[in-house]
């Protein structure tokens, strides 16, 4: 699969400010431990706050008729968490926590950096474990509406995580296909899709793993009770079809690919 998309994946993520300015990405200096040290993103229906450190990437999504403006510095996204984490105390709505635990086997963690690109929705972070380099890839697609997290690993098989889908309302999470999670029942429904692009997955009652694997996709679509469960259900049928019409199975290499493609265009 090429690296060299949206402007340079590999050259953003070694987060030299030279680069990270020119490309339009802003390296984040603030340490990840608390919500108010997350990051908002945005598209045509959801919003997610993300929360991103070396051993999990918790994502918070809510329904949003909007996306968020835009913001151009570290300053201005903080003030930006801060009123939308404001907003949700003052009119409280249902939400759900995708999250992604990554499995380190004890090993030392270094040169760990988030960036965001503020303009486009999007956030990168990076970091070693030894020799191999990890790197997450989250976006909020308009064209799309849905929200894409790429995990990748520059050695093969180096990557290995587990993925749980929980909601603040009183339903608990389902495996289908064995790489589906779904949330249904409540006043918002959500689906995950987990797709290793060349292991497979273990499922128990309400998580999905993926163990020794290079690169995977994972997508989030959450939608209002009263949108259709089958158009839900659906998510990744329409993808396919729009990025690699014909193919079947779809590659989710080139899915990822034509995504990044897409959103570098617009």
């Amino acid at each position: 699969m090429k690296l060299f998309t949206i402007a340079n994946l590999t050259l953003a993520l070694c987060v030299c400010p030279i680069f990270a300015d020119e490309l339009g990405w802003l390296e984040i200096t603030s340490t990840p431990k608390l919500w108010t040290d997350s990051l908002l993103l945005s598209n045509k229906s959801q919003a997610v706050l993300v929360l991103d450190s070396p051993t999990q990437s918790e994502v918070r999504g809510f329904i949003h008729d909007s996306p968020f403006k835009q913001v151009a510095t570290e300053l201005e996204i903080r003030a930006q968490v801060t009123e939308f984490s404001k907003l949700l105390l003052q009119q409280p709505r249902d939400e759900i926590r995708l999250n992604i635990n990554f499995f380190t086997s004890g090993e030392t963690i270094s040169d760990f950096k988030r960036l965001a690109h503020p303009y486009n929705g999007s956030v990168l972070s990076s970091y070693r474990i030894g020799k191999i380099t990890l790197k997450r890839t989250i976006i909020a697609s308009q064209d799309d509406d849905v929200i894409f997290i790429h995990l990748h690993a520059n050695q093969p098989g180096a990557l290995s995580f587990r993925v749980t889908l929980s909601s603040s309302q009183p339903i608990e999470s389902r495996i289908e296909d064995r790489r589906q999670m779904i949330l249904s029942g409540g006043s918002l429904s959500a689906r995950v899709w987990v797709i290793p692009f060349e292991s497979d997955v273990a499922t128990e009652e309400n998580s999905i793993t993926v163990l020794g694997e290079g690169e995977a996709l994972i997508v989030l679509n959450l939608t209002a009770k009263n949108c259709s469960p089958q158009e839900l259900a659906a998510t990744w049928t329409r993808l396919a079809d729009r990025y690699v019409p014909g193919e079947n199975p779809a590659n989710p290499a080139r899915v990822w690919e034509r995504v990044l493609e897409n959103y570098k265009k617009n």
